[in-house]
């Protein structure tokens, strides 16, 4: 069943979601991708963008973000290996998943249970990223593919 993702939290934040300046690292190696994520809410947060994992880990042990958002299909690891690598990713700063690939994300919530949240990449609902990044990286509801 298909639901739409919403933020889910005691505080919702601000109605008006005011650009916060907060600083955000996307793992995603696909060029219109980016520029997809990067129109979207690159107004809004500051994006750093690495294309690999083994990029983000080196990312993340030098520099402070607040929050991680990460596409399953990577150049450097499997699905597989890019989840493990996300459960240990995900420990350190909020992180949630996107994919293009429907499946990949139906069952992601068991094995990341530090997630807080997954999307279709073709349902991407910039406000709700806003929002998010607003709330302080609150808990999403994890999408469903099913229709």
């Amino acid at each position: 069943m298909r639901y739409p993702s919403t933020i889910v939290s005691d505080n919702p934040g601000p109605a008006p979601v005011e650009p916060s300046g907060q600083a955000i690292l996307m793992i995603e190696d696909d060029y219109l991708w980016r520029r997809v994520f990067d129109r979207k809410i690159g107004e809004f947060a500051e994006i750093s963008w690495v294309s690999t994992i083994r990029d983000a880990g080196y990312e993340l042990d030098n520099y402070a973000y607040g929050g991680l958002i990460a596409d399953l299909g990577l150049p450097d690891s499997t699905p597989d290996q890019t989840i493990s690598s996300l459960d240990r990713l995900s420990r350190r700063l909020p992180t949630i998943v996107v994919s293009g690939n429907a499946e990949a994300i139906d069952h992601i919530e068991e094995r990341l249970p530090g997630l807080r949240g997954a999307i279709f990449k073709p349902d991407f609902d910039a406000p709700l990223i806003r929002r998010w990044i607003a709330s302080g990286f609150s808990r999403i509801a994890f999408q469903s593919s099913n229709a």
